[in-house]
């Protein structure tokens, strides 16, 4: 395992009535009885190597718990605000620090993943918001790759990328309000 500190920063800001629109589920729901179901769905889709990808701890947790590493894996060390552990480091190739400002999208988080998206599987602990750098890896990833996060108080969520949803997001990102930071 290495470890790495990312300090690319292009943020984008987000509307409030963006965040409000991302507060809805972008994919499938899985909520908390059907949990043996993703994990059934989830075996399947490892067996048959496509690329996965989950955004919080919890959910990465879960899916390290089911022994599926996922290609990239992105953590805050935080659960609803509160310390956490329970990631373990030495089942990822590349534990990469970098940061992302709560209520932005640090765009660049792209960039890096293309540097380093052949050393997977891949860690981001990120110092900020977590929940906002699963836009970048649904840009990022390969059509046909699944993305899982978390659903506050309601489950996981599953994401197919593909045309349409990178469409869908990129319409949300406002186009020329990138601003370098740092």
């Amino acid at each position: 395992m290495r470890l790495r500190s990312f300090s690319g920063r292009r943020y984008v800001d987000l509307p409030r009535a963006v965040r409000e629109r991302l507060s809805k589920p972008l994919g499938r729901l899985y909520d908390s009885l059907e949990m043996a179901l993703l994990r059934e769905r989830v075996l399947e889709l490892h067996r048959e190597g496509v690329d996965i990808a989950t955004v919080g701890d919890r959910v990465t947790r879960t899916f390290l718990g089911w022994g599926i590493t996922p290609s990239i894996a992105v953590v805050d060390c935080l659960e609803r605000r509160r310390p956490v552990v329970g990631i373990d480091y030495s089942l990822f190739n590349m534990v990469i620090d970098v940061e992302n400002i709560r209520g932005r999208v640090n765009i660049a988080i792209m960039d890096l993943l293309e540097d380093v998206y052949l050393h997977k599987p891949i860690v981001l602990r990120v110092s900020g918001e977590e929940d906002l750098v699963g836009i970048p890896i649904i840009l990022f990833m390969n059509s046909g790759s699944h993305v899982y996060y978390g659903q506050p108080g309601m489950g996981v969520v599953e994401v197919l990328v593909g045309d349409d949803v990178k469409r869908f997001l990129k319409t949300l990102l406002p186009s020329g309000e990138v601003d370098e930071v740092g």
